[in-house]
């Protein structure tokens, strides 16, 4: 606090971005990918807005319905619940996308024993064609 530097509330461990909490206020520079927002967990980019979500296995607002599948396959396909919205940058499921299901498995096995924060946070403002665009992109990907 001291040096003005953000200090992580333990109490809220990967509920992601705070409801009503201050989306970021300046526009991406000509070279930036995004700013962020003041509590690291709002994105402005070229095409929206876009919010950490709720990790936390609070049934009403995380992933405290979803099963290990879902997990598994929104992580292989970039589909939320493996079939739904796509997952939209800076999340790094491509990074994962390629891990064995053990490990998959492993991480939400972890996340589901965390404490549930109920926080229900915004839905991206991102626009339907760059919606469309990223999932174009997301289709050349090999899950």
């Amino acid at each position: 606090p001291k040096l003005g530097m953000p200090v992580p509330d333990d109490t809220r461990f990967l509920s992601g971005h705070p409801e009503g909490a201050p989306e970021p206020e300046s526009q991406p520079g000509q070279t930036d990918m995004a700013v962020i927002g003041p509590t690291f967990t709002s994105f402005k980019t070229g095409f929206g807005v876009v919010y950490s979500r709720n990790l936390t296995p609070d049934k009403a607002t995380g992933l405290g319905t979803w099963t290990e599948a879902q997990f598994i396959q929104t992580m292989r396909t970039g589909h939320r619940q493996g079939t739904g919205r796509v997952l939209l940058p800076p999340m790094p499921w491509m990074n994962l996308s390629q891990s064995s299901d053990a490990d998959l498995a492993a991480i939400f096995a972890y996340l589901q024993s965390l404490p549930a924060v109920h926080n229900q946070v915004p839905d991206p403002k991102v626009p339907a064609p760059a919606i469309a665009a990223i999932e174009a992109s997301y289709a050349k990907v090999k899950p």
